[in-house]
Parts: C-alpha cells; sequence; structure tokens
C-alpha cells in the first residue's frame, strides 16, 4: 500500500542462481504486478536494460549499482547482514568508501531512503561522483573507439 500511495514499483532482479529468491520475485510479480516487476534474467537477459528503465538503484551487495552510477542514478543499500556476509564473502573494495548511498537496516529506514531517491538524492550527488570517477575514467559514448585503437595498436606491433 505504502509503495502505491508515494508511486513507487519496483524491478526486482534476483541473482540467478539463487532459486528460491527467483521464486519470491515471480510471487510478489504474479501477486502485486502493480509494485512489482519481474526483472529475472529470463525476462530481461541485459540488466543494463533495467538500469536505463529505472531512475534509482536499491541492492545489498551487489556491484550492478557501480553500471547505474554512469546514469546518476540514487542507490541504497540495504545491508541489514553486513557483518555476517562481510564475514562469509567480504567485498574486494572497502565498503563505506565505495557505496555512495545510504545504507538501511530497517522497513521506516527503507522507505525514507526511496523517498530521498524520488527527489534524486541530492544529499548523495558528490559521493555517487565521486565513486563513479574511481571504477570509470570515462563517461561519453567513445568506449568502442577506444577499444578498437587499442586492439589496432596490439595487432600492429
Amino acid at each position: 500500500a505504502w509503495c502505491r500511495d508515494v508511486g513507487l514499483r519496483f524491478f526486482l532482479r534476483p541473482h540467478p542462481s539463487d532459486s528460491g529468491s527467483m521464486r519470491h520475485v515471480k510471487a510478489l510479480h504474479a501477486e502485486y504486478s502493480d509494485v512489482f516487476v519481474d526483472g529475472g534474467v529470463s525476462r530481461t537477459p541485459d540488466v543494463m536494460d533495467l538500469l536505463i528503465a529505472c531512475d534509482a538503484i536499491v541492492t545489498d551487495y551487489s556491484s550492478t549499482y557501480v553500471d547505474g552510477l554512469i546514469l546518476d542514478r540514487p542507490v541504497t543499500f540495504v545491508d541489514y547482514d553486513r557483518d555476517l556476509y562481510m564475514e562469509k564473502r567480504g567485498l574486494a573494495y572497502d565498503y563505506e568508501l565505495i557505496t555512495p548511498g545510504p545504507k538501511v537496516q530497517t522497513l521506516e529506514g527503507f522507505q525514507k531512503a526511496c523517498e530521498e531517491m524520488k527527489e534524486g538524492a541530492p544529499a548523495w550527488a558528490e559521493r555517487r561522483e565521486f565513486v563513479r570517477k574511481m571504477f570509470f575514467k570515462y563517461r561519453d559514448a567513445n568506449g568502442c573507439s577506444r577499444v578498437t585503437k587499442l586492439i589496432e595498436g596490439m595487432v600492429s606491433r
């Protein structure tokens, strides 16, 4: 009801190897299709299609949000199990350094973060830019040209 009241829809993207999450997403979509959209790999193979279609990103520890930074998508991290995750899997980078958005562990925190993302989460704009620069040297449409020149340079040696 809250999602409907504030005008939110969620494209849910479960991890492709997590069959339990995939079933859960399908059930949510079946019961609340006006709020939850099944964005699983069987329906949307390329995650970039979702990132382009979305206004913001909610994630746990998935690095998919990094690609969304190119589009300056606000991001919220649901990390209620951070200690366990760090103990079991860990991350390649310092978590606080590379997460340019609020970290939420409660429904109230999640709702507040979502409402801020609807406004573009301006309080996090500088952090998004900082992290974007960490991962992307360029922010233009010339990537293919650069790769082609690099390959041509390697071949001509």
